[in-house]
This record gives C-alpha cells, structure tokens and sequence, in this order.
C-alpha cells in the first residue's frame, strides 16, 4: 500500500524517525458504538519475540477526538492498536469505542504518533 496522504515525519538526530497524521475515522460493520483507522507509514523495525533485545519496537501514541462536534463530551477508549508489517509500508490499524456503548453521532479523528528505526524487521 502507498504511504497514507495525511502522513508526516522529520528525521531524529539519532537516526530514529517521528512519524504523524491525522485522519477521519470510519463507522465499522459492528455498530455506531465504535470507530476505525487505518495509517499506511514507512517501513519501522519491529522487535520478534525471539530477539527482543536486539531490536526496539517502534513507541506508537494515538488519541480520538471530534473537534467539539456533536458528542463532544463522549468518552472514547482505544482498544486496539495493531501493526501489520508489509513490504514497504507498515500499517497501523486504530480501533475505538465509546465506553457507554450507545451509538455515535458526528466526525471522529484519530491521531498517531510514532518513533521507530527505519527499516524492515
């Protein structure tokens, strides 16, 4: 996959790399409840349970939010976050919900930051 449009990063003095975007999340088939996003980011190194000390995982921060929109005092809870490593590109897959479970109304965006080593694992 390409690398997603609303992708941003800068080149740490230590070679390492920070990464970020912004994107409108989506309704998933489950219900209005939740929401769902995916970024598509260079390549980072990813540590294997064999090696764990070899490498280091690359540190991944998102946060939802809605601009003040309708629902703007709903709480939303992250409850996945998940790498899926590919060629090129690792994609990060962000999964929300609103921790009532009542259904959702408006725009929600999600935010990631992530620092890594350049490279595949």
């Amino acid at each position: 996959m390409p690398i997603s449009n609303c992708i941003s990063s800068v080149t740490l003095s230590n070679g390492d790399v920070l990464i970020y975007g912004r994107q409108k999340m989506i309704v998933p088939s489950g219900g209005s409840a939740g929401r769902q996003c995916s970024f598509f980011i260079p390549q980072v190194i990813i540590a294997t349970p064999d090696e764990p000390g070899a490498k280091c995982s690359p540190t991944v921060l998102a946060t939802v939010d809605n601009k003040g929109n309708v629902g703007a005092d709903t709480i939303m809870t992250i409850y996945g976050v998940d790498l899926a490593p590919s060629d090129d590109t690792l994609e990060i897959k962000v999964s929300a919900a609103n921790l009532e479970g009542s259904d959702l109304d408006g725009d929600y965006f999600c935010n990631i930051t992530v620092i890594g080593t350049p490279g595949t694992s």
